[in-house]
């Protein structure tokens, strides 16, 4: 049976590393793969650890996608910009 009671406070402790704006979804993203990660887990016991860890790398991955997310535009502008300069026609 899962205990909702732990994932939520696991990714109470989490939700705080993101974006104002994006907390909430951390939030859910966070209990949703611990339950996923519960739930596949077998008889094997799912520890508090082991639930810190997911909680982190899911916030790794947020970040990861905000970082992808601003590379991917600044290389659109870069690479659909204008020259800057003018050429002489002497």
């Amino acid at each position: 049976m899962l205990d909702w009671g732990k994932h939520i406070a696991v990714a109470g402790r989490f939700q705080y590393k993101a974006k104002w704006q994006d907390r909430e979804d951390l939030r859910q993203d966070i209990i949703l793969r611990l339950a996923q990660v519960a739930r596949n887990n077998g008889h094997k016991p799912f520890t508090d650890i082991a639930m810190l860890r997911i909680a982190s790398c899911r916030v790794a991955d947020y970040w990861w996608s905000c970082i992808a997310g601003s590379i991917k535009h600044f290389s659109q502008q870069w690479f659909n910009r204008q020259p800057q300069w003018k050429y002489d026609e002497a």
